[in-house]
Parts: structure tokens; sequence; C-alpha cells
């Protein structure tokens, strides 16, 4: 099923772009991709949904081929311009919405419907970055110490990533294998090489989320978490990829314990098991909301 381009400005004036599915008066998911990434990096996945569903895949700011903000705002503060672009674009009106989001994108999706509970009927979360309690206070006294670039693992390395090449096929041929994409399918990587990358007038292409913004979500944190998992009333499902990292499961563990509401799944795969087997995702998500019905 082909997705097209749809954009719409925040509350806050920026301009948020995406892509969304033709609209069939199905029930909506809204979706909000990983740090780094794009929407259109999940269409592997995001097309098999699309045949159950209707589909709105948002760009964060500074991602994609949404504006980039002088300076970027808090975790906090980028839920809420995803939430009000979404609401902007009118599809969420008098129909079922369920979140969805991956990594970053998830804990932004939880924290908006936290917030807007007569919005989301339930939320499908994947590997989401949950921090235990005890993990964020450590890293919040990192951070007050301005220690984050030596203590945080993602930081330096993001911060020092290649982000140009001469064009897409030598972006391709550059990242397939490597680290994170050392598992994604063909299919995934070229969705990468497509919509996480932007042709500059020269003919080449660079990163569209620049990496000193992808370390700056890395370098933060969001704030009222624990509140939100603890508070949030929809049902949430959290699908966790077995390999991901063990601070995740650990706190996915805990939020099913507090919160009737949210349980947890772990299926095959690591952090970004919906682009090594998109199939195997979508189903996921599509068993996680027949389970909310």
């Amino acid at each position: 099923m082909n997705f097209f381009p749809v954009e719409q400005p925040s509350d806050s004036g920026l301009v948020i772009r995406g892509l969304q599915s033709p609209q069939r008066d199905l029930p909506l998911l809204v979706f909000l991709h990983g740090n780094g990434f794009a929407a259109g990096v999940y269409l592997p996945m995001l097309q098999r949904l699309a045949e159950q569903f209707d589909v709105l895949a948002l760009d964060l700011p500074g991602h994609g081929r949404s504006d980039k903000p002088a300076s970027l705002p808090g975790w906090n503060t980028v839920a809420e311009m995803a939430h009000s672009a979404a609401v902007n674009t009118g599809l969420l009106n008098d129909r079922q919405v369920i979140g969805v989001g991956h990594s970053l994108g998830g804990v932004l999706t939880l924290l908006s419907a936290h917030r807007h509970p007569q919005v989301y009927q339930s939320l499908i979360l994947l590997d989401p970055v949950i921090f235990p309690k005890r993990l964020l206070l450590t890293m919040r006294l990192i951070a007050l110490l301005r220690l984050t670039s030596a203590f945080h693992p993602h930081v330096k390395s993001t911060r020092r990533r290649r982000k140009n090449w001469p064009d897409h096929a030598a972006a391709f041929d550059y990242l397939h294998g490597r680290k994170i994409f050392e598992n994604w399918t063909d299919e995934a990587l070229q969705s990468f090489t497509r919509y996480a990358l932007t042709e500059v007038p020269d003919g080449s292409v660079t990163l569209s989320c620049d990496p000193e913004t992808e370390a700056t979500f890395f370098a933060s944190l969001p704030k009222g978490l624990w509140q939100a998992l603890q508070g949030i009333r929809c049902d949430t499902s959290l699908i966790m990829g077995e390999k991901t990292y063990p601070f995740a499961i650990q706190a996915a563990r805990t939020a099913e314990r507090l919160n009737s509401n949210v349980s947890y799944r772990v299926v095959t795969g690591g952090h970004c098991y919906m682009q090594e087997n998109p199939s195997l995702a979508a189903k996921e998500v599509i068993r996680a909301v027949n389970n909310a019905r």
C-alpha cells in the first residue's frame, strides 16, 4: 500500500512532516519513530499494518523531513509538538486512536497519552527506552555534573558518526551490516537511506537528523516518566526485543508490576527488531491491539 506525504504545523509553529496511508475510516495508528530515524524507515512494518489500520507516522522535530528547532527542546516538549501536529491534521477526530512508538518514540507516545488520556484507546510501545528509577537518578546526577559525554555510552560515539555520502547507494553499502544495522533486512535499510537521508545541492546525501541532535536526545531525559507509567489508564503493551538493553526489560517488568494496565512481552530480536523482522513486528502490534479490545 502506498503512503503519501503529510505536513502540519504543531502548536509551536514548527512544521511536522511524515507519511500517512489512505484513510478508510479504520482505527488509526499514530506512530512515532526512534532517535536518529524517520517515519519512513519503518515502512516495511507500517505497510503491513496499513492492511488493517489507517496509519499516521510523523517525523520528530529535527528528524526526517520535519523542521529543526533552533535549539532542541526537552523530550516532553517534543512529545507535545508531535501530539499537537497529529491533532491538527484532523485525522484523530471521532475514531479509535492507538498510539504506537519505537524507542524514543515509545516514551514520547506514553508521555502524550498520559497528558491527553481522552485521545488514545490503547498504546503499543516497541522497545521503549524506559530507564529504571535508580538509573534515572544516576543519569540526572551525571548531567548535573556535566559528565554526560564522558559516561553516556552513545553520546560521544554519536557525535563522531559519519553523516555524509556521495549518494544513497554509497550510504547503503557503508551502513550494511554495521552496528545497529547488522541484522536489518535490505528492505528496511533501503527505507533508512531513502527517508533518513537528505539530498544536498551538490548531489550527495547527509543524515536528516544531525548527529548533534541525536546526541542531544541521548544526553537528556524525560520528565515524569514513571508518573506516566504508573498513571496511564489505557491498555499499554510494551513489546521488548530479547537482545535489547537489559535495563529496559527490567524497567518493563517493574512497570507491569506497578500498573495493571501495563503488560510486557519479549520477542525475538534486538532493540530494532521491527527492522530485523518487519512481519513479526506487525503481527505483534496487531496481536496487542486485538488483546486490548
